[in-house]
């Protein structure tokens, strides 16, 4: 399996605008976050380019070649949903438009299942980075 550092930006990018996406950015969600980009060991000036760019999201999802990365992104998305304890409408409504774009059969947990997704992200970034 083979994830690069660009698909893994990509990734993080879509875990950012979901956390946001109901208005409310919890502090378990940017703890999630902030975790995500040490385990990819994003540097600061990363980070703020990250944060800075202003591209179409559903553009980006062109960038991840493999299946592989498309379903680890999907598990953060659901993680970063659940980690707070509860999925927001928003939340999962735009986790359902992702998937729709995505040309993959990516299977996904029941919501109230959605935090086993958590260890695997980072079981799964363990093995790439």
């Amino acid at each position: 399996m083979s994830i690069s550092r660009d698909e893994l930006r990509t990734i993080l990018k879509f875990g950012i605008h979901l956390a946001k996406v109901d208005n409310e950015f919890h502090l378990q969600e940017k703890e999630m976050l902030r975790r995500y980009m040490e385990a990819i060991h994003l540097t600061e000036d990363e980070r703020r380019e990250i944060l800075r760019e202003d591209k179409s999201l559903l553009e980006n999802l062109g960038h991840l070649t493999n299946e592989a990365a498309r379903e680890l992104l999907m598990k953060l998305l659901c993680s970063v949903s659940y980690v707070d304890g509860e999925c927001s409408e928003e939340e999962v409504a735009f986790i359902e438009k992702v998937l729709s774009k995505l040309e993959d059969s990516i299977f996904l947990l029941p919501k109230e299942e959605w935090g086993k997704y958590e260890n695997e992200v980072f079981q799964t970034i363990e093995t790439v980075v």
